[in-house]
């Protein structure tokens, strides 16, 4: 199974993908964490994400074909945050495509601007593992020390609103094209994170065709 998660900011998608990669045993491929790891190689990645501009298409699934071909990463996997342009869906098209492989289906989680703000401001990194938490509706374990809890410069708030507004800029041409290729899934992901989750499952394994349990 190939799925790629995408949605505005706050809209849950990391969380998501880690749970359904558990649940139906997929590499979780995040384009976001693949970018920030590369900010020590690319010094103009940095200063890019910092601003919280959207880094170039071509950029972006440059750094992503070459995790995927030196990872061997060519089949069940889920991409976290990519597509996030038309250009970046038809480039990943190709590439599965010369893999004999194909995407079988793109869950667009869709959010309120209002909600991804809230959101937003409870949002914190583990400086430790990389792994992001929000303390209204994913708080850390109690093991984790607060201290290493950050809120990352592209998670300020007004640094999210250019975000939010610039990703339905370039989103909207980009669904009504995976719409017509009949592999979008539209999910309300303004909900709590198991509703989301449970919806998610349930529109796949009835997609399809069978219980992947």
């Amino acid at each position: 199974m190939i799925l790629s998660i995408i949605g505005p900011p706050a809209s849950g998608k990391g969380t998501q993908a880690e749970m359904l990669a558990e649940k139906y045993s997929l590499y979780d491929v995040s384009t976001g964490q693949i970018l920030r790891d590369m900010q020590v190689k690319m010094p103009e990645l940095k200063e890019i994400m910092n601003q919280g501009l959207l880094v170039p298409d071509e950029i972006t699934m440059n750094v992503f074909k070459k995790h995927m071909e030196e990872g061997k990463i060519f089949d069940n996997f889920i991409l976290d945050g990519s597509p996030r342009t038309v250009y970046q869906y038809r480039v990943i098209l190709d590439w599965l495509e010369a893999k004999k492989k194909k995407m079988d289906n793109i869950i667009f989680l869709g959010i309120d601007r209002s909600v991804a703000i809230k959101r937003i401001s409870s949002r914190r990194q583990d400086k430790i593992t990389n792994k992001f938490y929000n303390l209204i509706t994913n708080p850390p374990p109690q093991s984790i020390d607060p201290n290493n809890l950050i809120i990352r410069n592209d998670d300020r708030p007004e640094v999210v609103l250019g975000r939010f507004e610039e990703y339905q800029r370039l989103t909207k041409p980009l669904i009504e094209v995976i719409e017509k290729d009949g592999i979008l899934m539209r999910i309300d992901g303004n909900r709590p994170i198991e509703i989301i989750f449970a919806d998610i499952v349930g529109h796949l394994e009835k997609r399809n065709g069978k219980d992947k349990n």
